[in-house]
């Protein structure tokens, strides 16, 4: 797949991965210095979750840009649509097009417009710009638009309908990315009220209980709520958030993305929020 990231995306990466290197130091020289192995656990932990974080980001970039290489090839097959059916011939409704511009998808249309210039045939022309992207819309567009110009017949009626099926598909999947977008605000703010509610009760309750640890039983069993079962139960809680996140990440991904491989961004997200609240509750 030729993916080019954008000198916007560059920074983003350089920033993220940067953050990333940042608190992969902080993982080390804590695990280095802590002796408590209940928290080196959970930090190792979300060290491994957390080297995977960046290729979920280049994952997640590559969609991001196949989803705007969609919405740009959309408004090509429309403006297309409607150069056809003037009755202009294929090449010359091309070349119209070529005096537009489409974004992420200017470069197929350039070297389109170059090929038909040197004296390629139509269909020729397509098939080499197009297969210059590997994305499978692209792919479906170069295929049909091929069958179009080698069959002939009503070239315009099959180009209309081509460009009319994929901004139904575009459409369907701005409803499908709108309606996770709601799930993933509602996910982020219970996950936000989970990590808040540890770090109160962490930060605030359990301390006091250790200080009267002495005096209190638990059960009727002279079970003693010691520092020792504090930080044991504190582990697996923390344990918790980190599964937590992760799994909530994934299934973002899966649902908007429809893709499982830029889970990893998500999930990093998730357990880079998990991080802020250990380091608030143990004072890092």
């Amino acid at each position: 797949m030729e993916f080019k990231i954008k000198e916007n995306d560059k920074d983003l990466i350089f920033i993220i991965s940067s953050m990333f290197v940042m608190f992969l130091f902080l993982f080390i020289s804590i695990t280095y210095y802590l002796e408590d192995h209940y928290k080196t656990s959970i930090f190792m932990i979300e060290l491994a979750f957390m080297s995977f974080f960046p290729y979920g980001l280049w994952n997640y970039l590559k969609l991001r840009h196949e989803w705007i290489y969609n919405q740009n090839l959309i408004l090509f097959l429309n403006d297309l649509s409607n150069y056809v059916n003037t009755g202009m011939p294929l090449r010359e409704a091309i070349l119209q097009t070529a005096r537009n511009k489409y974004g992420a998808f200017s470069s197929v249309i350039r070297d389109l417009e170059a090929r038909l210039h040197m004296g390629f045939s139509v269909a020729d022309s397509i098939e080499a710009s197009f297969s210059k992207i590997n994305y499978k819309n692209n792919k479906i567009v170069k295929t049909l638009l091929v069958i179009a110009d080698k069959v002939g017949g009503d070239i315009g009626a099959s180009v209309s309908q081509l460009a009319l099926a994929f901004t139904s598909y575009i459409n369907a999947k701005k409803s499908q990315m709108a309606a996770v977008s709601s799930y993933m605000i509602i996910a982020s703010i219970g996950y936000g009220v989970y990590l808040f509610t540890i770090a109160l009760v962490f930060d605030t309750l359990f301390p006091q209980f250790v200080k009267l640890s002495g005096g209190i039983t638990a059960f009727g069993s002279g079970f003693s709520l010691s520092l020792v079962y504090i930080q044991q139960f504190e582990y697996y809680v923390f344990l918790s958030v980190v599964i937590l996140g992760f799994v909530t990440g994934f299934v973002s991904s899966t649902l908007k993305e429809n893709s499982f491989k830029s889970g990893f961004f998500y999930s990093g997200i998730y357990i880079l929020i998990a991080i802020i609240a250990q380091a608030l509750v143990w004072g890092l």
